[in-house]
């Protein structure tokens, strides 16, 4: 269903007419600009299922009443992208809906169910994150009394026992795997062979490497393993703005024109500091995927192929900045080309100097990443830009696996048994000879069932 309104701009009272595709969220921002003066005019949308009640509010503006002749119109969806505003009166009178155009970019039904499923699991954990966030707080804590108590108010007593230091290490995993990796990168999880194969690797190997990343601060376990629940936490709080370009993750590649379609959910700033944050969490995270694919294909952690394909070790890695680092991993093995990485280099070297200016209308990023040389600028788009946000998050969530990985092996080799399964018995209430049978025949128990014993 799509629902006309129209809003006035508090700065220079143009009329805005807002053509919003109604979707199956109880409420989600709007960020759109005013097509006059230029002024962001930032709300939100709210729906009522039951009720069958629609209600939108605005910075800088105000609703107004019936649908007066609008000076600009806009789409807007909080699900999908939509057309960006143009100059003039902005989208056609008889546009698409967005419902209707994606649900032939995603080719029908099964692709649409399967977004519209993960969107849904997510806002499910974007609800419920302050107690998964307790749990993996008390996990990184070491607080094995307080995090048993937590995490057996999550799931089954009998399903997470937390009986030594490998079941609580599953235990924590279970939330990343349930409420991150099943919605947001499913296919890893179709893919079990690829984190029981770093258990398949060289274990004097392993042990090496687990050694080298423990020696060198901001690379030991425990502090990889902070960054990355630094980041699913942020993830957490831009998620509403990022739904749009999460979509486009299931799409076929080569069947998005960034030229024309934008985002009505976000703006440059509202996702700018989780794109940086990411960016560089990767850039620290990458050792990792490095290290593994050393051991796999050279049969040596400490080795990794930099420019030219010459082989360098980690030391030499580290030493990288993070643009470089980003580079050479374009040449490397499977664990790294599992992550799935795009970025774009010259976008957060411009960062680094402010070299960044953002059109609100046409949602177009101009940027100049080497000062010295001003004459040369790019652009991209912001929904592409969001994008390669996710997709950096996206392999972040592979980066966790692959680290559960090596804190299981660290402990199977300090000596940490895995535990057989223990299930309590569980007692079946014996059936008195004069008690009803419990088929619900109306005879007693000795006259029915009880016979056939």
């Amino acid at each position: 269903m799509v629902h006309n309104f129209c809003i006035k701009c508090d700065v220079c009272e143009s009329i805005t007419r807002i053509r919003i595709q109604v979707g199956w969220q109880e409420r989600h921002p709007i960020v759109i600009a005013c097509g006059k003066c230029g002024i962001s005019l930032s709300g939100m949308f709210t729906t009522d299922q039951e009720s069958l009640q629609i209600g939108a509010s605005f910075e800088n503006a105000s609703v107004e009443p019936g649908l007066p002749d609008a000076d600009f119109v806009l789409e807007c969806s909080g699900e999908f992208p939509t057309q960006r505003m143009t100059e003039g009166y902005g989208i056609e009178e008889c546009a698409i809906t967005p419902f209707m155009y994606w649900q032939g970019v995603l080719g029908g039904g099964a692709k649409y169910n399967e977004f519209g499923s993960a969107v849904c699991d997510f806002i499910d954990t974007c609800r419920d994150w302050p107690k998964y966030k307790r749990v993996l707080e008390l996990s990184q804590k070491g607080n094995l009394e307080f995090f048993t108590r937590e995490i057996k108010k999550l799931y089954p007593q009998d399903f997470l026992q937390c009986r030594n230091e490998l079941e609580v290490l599953r235990a924590s995993r279970m939330i990343e795997v349930q409420h991150f990796l099943a919605p947001l990168r499913k296919d890893i999880l179709e893919l079990p062979e690829l984190g029981t194969s770093i258990m398949r690797l060289n274990h004097d190997q392993l042990k090496q490497f687990l050694d080298f990343l423990n020696s060198h601060p901001g690379y030991t376990l425990q502090d990889l393993k902070k960054i990355i629940f630094k980041i699913m936490d942020e993830f957490v709080s831009v998620f509403s703005y990022l739904i749009p370009a999460f979509s486009l993750s299931f799409c076929k590649p080569g069947t998005i024109d960034y030229s024309v379609l934008g985002t009505s959910t976000s703006s440059y700033e509202d996702v700018k500091g989780f794109y940086v944050d990411v960016y560089e969490a990767l850039g620290n995270l990458l050792i990792v995927a490095v290290g593994l694919d050393g051991i796999r294909d050279r049969g040596n952690f400490n080795s990794f192929l930099g420019e030219g394909g010459r082989e360098q070790t980690l030391e030499n890695y580290i030493g990288l900045t993070k643009a470089n680092r980003f580079h050479v991993c374009s040449n490397t093995g499977i664990y790294v080309q599992t992550l799935g990485i795009e970025y774009d280099a010259k976008l957060r070297n411009a960062f680094g100097h402010f070299d960044v200016e953002y059109d609100p209308i046409s949602q177009i990023l101009t940027y100049t990443p080497n000062p010295k040389d001003r004459t040369k600028s790019f652009t991209t788009s912001l929904l592409k830009y969001e994008v390669e946000a996710i997709k950096m998050f996206q392999a972040v969530l592979v980066v966790s696996e692959y680290l559960y990985r090596l804190n299981e092996m660290a402990l199977l080799l300090s000596g940490v048994k895995p535990l057989p399964v223990n299930l309590p018995e569980r007692k079946i209430k014996k059936i008195g000879r004069n008690e009803p049978c419990p088929c619900g025949s109306g005879l007693k128990y000795k006259r029915c069932h009880g016979k056939l014993l």
